[in-house]
């Protein structure tokens, strides 16, 4: 009956319940199974070993930034917010004003440079033949090998935070107003006017002809 709109779903067709024991203990059991129609499970068949299906693919694809390793790592590492914060009041009047550009971005990247440290793929491969280099090489040639690599790997890394530069813009905005006002406040004025997940719903559903 809906059309969906972004990624992959989870897959997960398990309802559990819990139960408390005396004191601080518990037990989380699978007690049921959900189907859509027509038997559909989303799990995969033996559940008891792996209960993660394959999920519901989208009508219209989308993937937000918030599912990039790079971005769950700097979420998670609460730089995000902490920066957020303390810029507070000159982010919000920076998006009233539509001026929360790539100079936030550099201001952010700065702040980050000392405590995030994200080893992307091209990173752990280049210190990987920096090893192998050494192995089949003079130690002062592996030595440039090394660094020249790791150089170049460091700043492909730090250049991943500006190709979510849409996000990250967008996040920025979203946790200033969540902190001044609500979380509603903040979905309301900046998520739904900036997600591009949203607004590419509102182009392929909303906006067809009924």
């Amino acid at each position: 009956r809906a059309a969906l709109v972004g990624d992959t779903t989870f897959g997960k067709g398990l309802v559990q319940g819990y139960l408390k024991f005396l004191g601080e203990d518990g037990l989380r059991l699978t007690i049921s199974r959900y189907y859509f129609e027509g038997g559909v499970y989303l799990n995969d068949l033996d559940s008891t070993l792996n209960d993660i299906g394959h999920g519901l693919p989208p009508d219209y694809f989308y993937r937000s930034s918030d599912t990039e390793p790079f971005i769950r790592a700097l979420e998670q590492s609460f730089l995000l917010q902490r920066f957020a914060y303390i810029h507070q009041d000159e982010l919000i009047e920076a998006y009233n004003h539509g001026t929360i550009d790539n100079g936030w971005l550099k201001e952010l990247d700065e702040f980050i440079s000392e405590e995030f440290e994200y080893p992307s793929d091209l990173r752990i491969k280049a210190e990987s033949l920096a090893v192998l280099v050494a192995e089949q090489a003079g130690t002062a040639f592996a030595g440039k090998v090394r660094e020249n690599l790791k150089t170049a790997a460091y700043r492909y890394d730090r250049q991943r935070l500006y190709s979510h530069s849409d996000y990250l813009k967008q996040r920025l905005a979203q946790l200033a107003f969540e902190r001044a006002w609500s979380a509603y406040r903040a979905y309301h004025d900046v998520v739904m006017k900036k997600d591009k997940g949203i607004a590419l719903a509102v182009e392929k559903i909303l906006r067809q002809p009924m």
